[in-house]
């Protein structure tokens, strides 16, 4: 199974937009406490780590405020105000609080509606504050309309942002600013609540004019002031600080920041909520949901543990989910803007026009402007690879907020993705002017100027970029060899794109994480986004992922562009990963089947409602490989039980909008309980063939070899006069004898036929298992039997991904027996592995002269002098080609590298001689589409 994925989350979800910088803000997703897996992996398999498992962090309390709260002169009434103020709500007595400080406490509970926040003996900031969460700008207006200070008018702003009234907020905050910078009153201000409401002002005006970053920076070194030497304990500036470092994708810092602040105050609803959001970005589904929980804790009725389940549901692709947490919310918040806008975004995605239309009408009438709803709905439009109506929504958000480097971003990173990299440097270019700061953007505007310098090949269905130099290697070697990959996946899923798809070989795991997710932090070789597939080099080196077999590589992730193209992105997750694993050319590996009759023994499979998650929210380090593998096994259970045709006619069904269920029921007459019942019996006949079943013996084999580890060869085999058909003891034996007879001085040919036949019956019982084709291809070498042994290798080599090694001996024992053309390929097979390995490079080229394809031949000598660029001998040798083909002029340009190289070089009958008649030019050769198969 191919190590790549695909569908990775593409886009940054905004926090909790209402237009007011709240005294709450933003943390990500490694303090949260991940719960570990109650099972433990399967016996005897290898499994990669799980690259979403994050550091546990515990949250301790700040010593500050230890002291502070131990301080025996602190007066009782603001002991009380501090314990309110930092969380400590447990230890207050509700009936002895004043009305501000139940106040307070409301505001911090999110307890908007509450009497306390009506009282008109608190200060009007505090009301307004209150209206402006509940989302009632129209009231926090007339509670502040005879107050005026700093507070006051940044909630005025606020209110007006929120009424569509743009042009009046930002005269409003103009004037303030030029106050403060004319007067310098900004660092003249003393009172941390009025430096906030300052910087909020100075951030909110310059996201409205799109002003250079320097009012950002002045905010972000105001806020670091606050809580460095103002006042440590004053935790809203640290949140505030977090929540400008995350909107500038600086997650570190941004970390760093929240993890302070939860020391200060561990109940900020608005840490929790980022919490979870910067979770949910990553994929880590239960440490969002931790973070739902700790919302909920503070208000049962919490609206930003809406927003964030409703973010978790729409990144899952489930908006039917979504939609029933937003109808719920708006019962209790019916005019907050970001739940409307994320209503209008599951109904986008959920393919529901006239309800998005009501949805988006909604929200504008009651913020008129407002460009929260297209902005939400094209955000989760392109993770659903919806790109084109995604693209419609977010150029309409730009139409609204032009100024906004959000909305810019955010189609700039879908025009990646979807391969139109001019129209994405453009975008980019306004995004990245508007916010210079957004790592995000800037990375991706980078990539983007560095994609549309690579060199590209063309062919009649793809465009293949890559970085000038050695990285020409691959790229040629997919150009020869990508057509017929194509006539492969099409021909077997009977659908062909509309467009050519683009695939860019990045230089580094770095490059290809910023081209997948615009972050540098990635864990997977390759990946389709559509019509763009992307992958890293298979090679070793820093910054490198290692050999990989790139030809199976990009079968798997065409087939998501092709069935991505054949059912407009409508696919289920598991559906796509199956149907690519089903097209890779290896088989399914020992280590999946061991996994998969593991996970059937123990009741650990997938249910079909569930295992699209094993993708996305792994829970343990087998959760992703267990998908990929199921998903494949189920399929494989479809197409063997309803028919190939019956894939076809289920992707035609979700094409035209069919939900998944519904369309299984359609094709198979089951619900998914049923297909799984049925899926869970064939599954257990699969195991039983592949000598994976539990045997009656188990227990017996596995206490004698418990007790006696260093059983002689010969006491095991009269175990198995007992149990003659007990695989594992089979095993044993073998590698036993095995050892006895390699140390002998001379190989009894009746013991070599001994082992020969316990291999063929260990093959016979467990033929998953590709460990006896080792010791069989080692005793046919022995014996001289070449063709037994290519036979045994071939095997190996078919389960082996990461290196060429077996497919050159094959390719080697092929060319002993005169067989140059079964040679070759075996020789192509290990450049599959090992691309830029310049010894079988070199023997591939050898292979290919001596079949006379001289086209694959000069393929293969061409990447020498790319892959060893001192070498003479290498332009010599293509010198000699280029004039047997009767191509002089570059016969000539050939030799005269070599002599550069080494002046000595015997390549003067390969110059073209002065005063000779002009030859005509003649381009190199660029098509060698019949390389794999020589003639």
């Amino acid at each position: 199974m191919a190590t790549c994925t695909l569908i990775f989350s593409t886009t940054v979800f905004a926090e909790d937009q209402s237009s007011t910088l709240t005294a709450e803000t933003s943390i990500p997703s490694q303090i949260v406490h991940e719960q570990a897996g109650d099972v433990a992996p399967p016996p005897n398999i290898t499994l990669a780590s799980n690259p979403l498992r994050k550091p546990k962090h515990a949250v301790k309390p700040a010593p500050l405020l230890k002291i502070v709260f131990d301080d025996p002169i602190t007066p009782p009434h603001e002991r009380v105000n501090l314990k309110i103020f930092h969380g400590r709500w447990g230890q207050l007595n509700p009936d002895s609080l004043t009305p501000t400080q139940q106040a307070y406490l409301d505001l911090y509970q999110y307890n908007f509606t509450a009497e306390s926040l009506q009282n008109p003996s608190i200060t009007p900031q505090l009301r307004a504050h209150a209206a402006l969460l509940r989302h009632d700008p129209k009231a926090a207006l007339d509670i502040l309309n005879n107050t005026n200070n700093l507070q006051a008018d940044q909630y005025r702003a606020s209110a007006l942002l929120m009424q569509g009234k743009t042009a009046e907020a930002t005269e409003l905050l103009r004037g303030h600013r030029d106050r403060l910078q004319k007067n310098r009153t900004l660092a003249e201000l003393t009172e941390p609540d009025d430096i906030i409401a300052a910087v909020k002002m100075l951030t909110q005006l310059a996201e409205l004019e799109g002003r250079p970053p320097r009012d950002w920076q002045a905010a972000l070194n105001t806020l670091t002031d606050i809580h460095q030497n103002t006042d440590p304990l004053y935790w809203p500036a640290r949140l505030a600080e977090a929540e400008l470092l995350y909107q500038k994708n600086n997650r570190k810092q941004a970390i760093e920041a929240l993890l302070e602040t939860l020391a200060y105050n561990p109940k900020a609803s608005r840490a929790w909520y980022l919490l979870g959001l910067m979770s949910a970005e990553s994929f880590g589904f239960d440490r969002a949901g931790q973070a739902t929980e700790q919302l909920r804790m503070i208000n049962p009725n919490h609206p930003l543990a809406a927003v964030l389940e409703t973010r978790i549901a729409l990144v899952q692709r489930d908006s039917n989910q979504a939609i029933d947490v937003l109808n719920t919310a708006l019962e209790k918040h019916p005019q907050h803007h970001t739940l409307l806008a994320l209503k209008a975004a599951a109904h986008a995605t959920a393919f529901e026009d006239q309800n998005t239309t009501a949805t988006l009408a909604q929200l504008e009438a009651i913020s008129p402007g407002s460009h929260l709803g297209y902005l939400e709905s094209g955000r989760y439009l392109a993770l659903a690879r919806q790109y084109d109506l995604a693209a419609d929504m977010l150029r309409l958000a730009i139409d609204r907020a032009p100024n906004s480097a959000e909305t810019h971003t955010e189609l700039g990173l879908l025009l990646v993705q979807k391969g139109d990299l001019p129209a994405a440097h453009n975008t980019l270019q306004t995004a990245a002017a508007l916010d210079p700061f957004n790592d995000r953007t800037v990375n991706s505007l980078t990539l983007v100027e560095t994609l549309l310098s690579y060199e590209t090949f063309e062919t009649d269905h793809f465009i293949i970029r890559y970085k000038p130099g050695i990285d020409e290697v691959l790229a040629r070697d997919i150009k020869s060899q990508i057509e017929s990959i194509y006539r492969t996946v099409t021909t077997k899923f009977q659908h062909e794109p509309t467009v050519k798809t683009q695939i860019d070989i990045l230089p580094d795991e770095q490059h290809f994480g910023v081209r997948i997710t615009g972050m540098p932090e990635i864990w997977t070789v390759a990946a389709a986004t559509g019509d763009v597939i992307a992958l890293t080099p298979p090679r070793a080196g820093a910054k490198q992922r290692g050999n990989f077999d790139w030809h199976n590589v990009l079968r798997h992730e065409f087939v998501h562009t092709v069935t991505l193209s054949q059912t407009s992105n409508r696919i289920p997750h598991w559906l796509t990963e199956a149907c690519a694993v089903s097209t890779e050319r290896l088989p399914r590996d020992y280590n999946t089947a061991q996994l998969l009759a593991w996970a059937y023994q123990e009741d650990k499979l997938f249910n079909y409602d569930n295992i699209n998650w094993g993708f996305v929210r792994p829970k343990n380090e087998y959760d992703r490989p267990l998908a990929y593998a199921q998903a494949h096994w189920m399929l494989t259970y479809l197409t063997e039980t309803y028919s190939h045709q019956s894939l076809i006619d289920l992707l035609s069904l979700y094409k035209n909008g069919t939900p998944d269920v519904q369309g299984l029921k359609q094709i198979t007459g089951l619900s998914p309980q049923q297909f799984m019942t049925n899926f869970n019996k064939w599954a257990n006949t699969q195991i039983i063939s592949w000598g994976l079943a539990s045997h009656p013996d188990d227990q017996a084999i596995h206490q004698l070899l418990a007790n006696q580890p260093h059983l002689a060869p010969d006491q095991i085999a009269t175990y198995l006069d007992q149990y003659p058909d007990h695989p594992d003891l089979i095993k044993l034996y073998i590698e036993k004898r095995y050892i006895q007879v390699a140390k002998a001085d001379e190989v009894n040919p009746q013991d070599r036929m001994s082992l020969i036949a316990y291999l063929q019956q260990y093959q016979q019982i467990r033929p998953v298992d590709p460990w006896p084709n080792r010791l069989l291809a080692d005793l046919s070498l022995q014996n001289d039997d070449l063709g037994m042994a290519i036979k045994q290798l071939s095997v190996i080599d078919d389960h082996t991904a990461d290196s060429g090694s077996w497919a050159m001996q094959i390719a080697k024992l092929h060319r002993n027996q005169s067989n140059a053309k079964h040679a070759y390929t075996a020789a192509i097979r290990a450049l599959h592995r090992e691309p830029y390995n310049p010894e079988y490079r070199q023997y591939a080229a050898t292979l290919a002269l001596q079949n006379k394809h001289f086209p694959a031949a000069l393929h293969h000598l061409r990447m020498m002098p790319i892959l060893e660029p001192k070498q003479a001998v290498h332009h010599i040798r293509l010198a000699a080609l280029y004039h047997r083909l009767e191509k002089y002029d570059h016969a000539d340009a050939a030799a005269r590298s070599a002599l550069t190289l080494n002046a000595k070089a015997p390549v003067t009958s390969f110059l073209i001689k002065e005063n000779a008649a002009p030859l005509p030019t003649v381009q190199p050769p660029d098509t060698e589409q019949s390389q794999a198969k020589p003639q």
